[in-house]
Formats: C-alpha cells, structure tokens, sequence
C-alpha cells in the first residue's frame, strides 16, 4: 500500500483555510470580545485608542499588498495596513486589513460610522496621533458628540492664538525657569523635568507641555547649527569690505539666514555700526561704513 505524506504546502494550505475561516467570522469576533471587556468593566466604551501599523511582504501575491508609508522603513517592499483599536489596558477589540497604500487620515471617518454601528457607541473619547488629524476627522467626531485627544502638528501649534497668548517670547537657556514661572506652567514631576499649563479656547482645551532636557537638547543644537561660523565669516567679508555696506541689506541676510538655519525665533544678531579706512585704485584713502 502506497504510503501519503502531508507536505508542507499541505500545511500552508490548511493555515490558509483556517485563517479564511477566521476573516468570515471577523464581525463576530470584534463583538464578542467587546462583550466580554463590557462585562468587567460597563464603562469600557468610555476612552480608546485607535492606530495604525504596516506589515510588509516578500513576496507580491497578496492582493491587498502595495507599495506605501512603511513604519518598517522598507518602502521597497509590498506591504498591507493594519488599524486597531484598543482600550486603555491594552485589550483590542476592533481590527480592520487594508490595502498597503492606505493613508492614516482616510480612516478615521469609516471607523467611526463602523464601530458606531457594530457597537452601538453614541459618546466615547478617541486618542489618536497626530498623522490623522484633518479638519474634516475632527468635525466627524464631533458630529458624532466624540471627543478627542490628539497632538498638534507644528503648523496648526504656529496659526494657534491660545499658544502666542500662553507663551509669546520663547524661553532661552538663562530665563526659561523664570519664564515657565511668569507665564504660570506648573511643574508635573518633583525634578520639574515637565512643565505644563492648560488652555481653553471655546469647547476645546489644550495642554502645552515644556520638556526641559528636549528644550536644553534642542539649544544646544540650533546652537552648534550656528555657531560662530557664519557670523565670523560675514565679519571677516565685512573687514575686508571696499564699499559701504547698507546696514538694511545686512539685517535681510541675517534673517534670511536665521530662517534658513530654523533659528530665527531663538536668537537675535546685534549689528554694530563700524568704518574702516580703504585704499582705492587713485591711492585715496577713505572711510566707508560697514557694520559687524
């Protein structure tokens, strides 16, 4: 009698069928695991916290694989998105597989209308990252009487008027124990490592935070991009100048400069008035006006 060997592909092929079983029964799966975190704690539906992540392939037969953002850093692979939802223990109940082409920011209003439905949620707090907030997630939420918990990204933090009111002058290495002070930021741990003051504008509130080693961190660094180096150079142009320089074209390189160098709102160049004697070509001696 001839011997039959299961193969590894016979395997795989089991594994797949199993895992085809499992995608049938996703919907149940989502609602039964939500029952039963309800039933140890009914306020379960209060606060969650929805993300992403990527999974990326070798090979290319998936047919939701494609190229996008890979959090992997391998964006030369095929990759599919996972979403997921949690709750503030860490226990998930909500999953969805996308296509691997699929932005952060294009998924929040299907979740919504999703987990709405599936769970019958009317009220709860999302916390999410900043990669997908749109104005249009943040109106969805709130049709939906949701709130939100988010970070501001550095465009929405610039056009803010509650950030300019709360700290108009930036901290600098000498003054910022005064200025978190003034400027009434409390102290959240006993090393006073974090700052923070809170803001109400209208219905949302805001936390701005002030972390003391990234602030010393990032000093130090706008520093060192500057330096002396450039400073030095354009007083040794200067030095050596023949003609005036015209003190308003100066302040316009300095800015340009400052803004190049992402320093312009931590430093500020003092220009000094100077003259020198110059010699031209007739042999006359003269002054011109620089400024270092």
């Amino acid at each position: 009698m001839k011997r039959l060997w299961r193969g590894e592909n016979d395997e795989s092929r089991i594994r797949q069928r199993e895992l085809d079983r499992l995608t049938e029964r996703e919907a149940d799966l989502h609602s039964f695991l939500y029952r039963q975190l309800q039933s140890h704690r009914p306020d379960v539906s209060d606060v969650f916290f929805y993300d992403m992540t990527s999974c990326y392939f070798e090979g290319s037969r998936c047919v939701m694989s494609a190229l996008g953002y890979s959090r992997d850093h391998r964006s030369d692979r095929e990759q599919i998105v996972i979403a997921l939802m949690i709750t503030p223990e860490g226990y998930p109940f909500y999953w969805r597989v996308m296509e691997g082409n699929t932005q952060d920011i294009t998924t929040i209003q299907d979740m919504i209308e999703d987990v709405k439905s599936r769970f019958t949620i009317k009220k709860c707090t999302m916390v999410f990252d900043r990669g997908m907030v749109s104005n249009e997630n943040l109106k969805s939420l709130e049709g939906e009487t949701w709130s939100y918990v988010s970070a501001m990204d550095r465009d929405e933090i610039a056009i803010s008027g509650f950030f300019l009111a709360a700290l108009p002058d930036p901290p600098t290495l000498q003054d910022w124990e005064q200025v978190m002070a003034m400027r009434e930021f409390t102290s959240f741990d006993e090393d006073q490592l974090l700052y923070f003051r809170e803001c109400v504008d209208g219905v949302n509130r805001y936390v701005l935070t002030f972390d003391v080693a990234r602030f010393q961190d990032e000093q130090r660094m706008h520093q060192k991009r500057m330096e002396q180096a450039w400073i030095d150079q354009k007083n040794e142009s200067l030095a050596q100048a023949k003609k005036a320089r015209r003190q308003e074209i100066l302040e316009r390189e300095i800015q340009s400069m400052l803004k190049r160098k992402r320093v312009k709102t931590f430093f500020t160049i003092t220009i000094e008035p100077n003259t020198r004697k110059v010699l031209n070509k007739k042999g006359i001696t003269r002054e011109v006006n620089l400024s270092n």
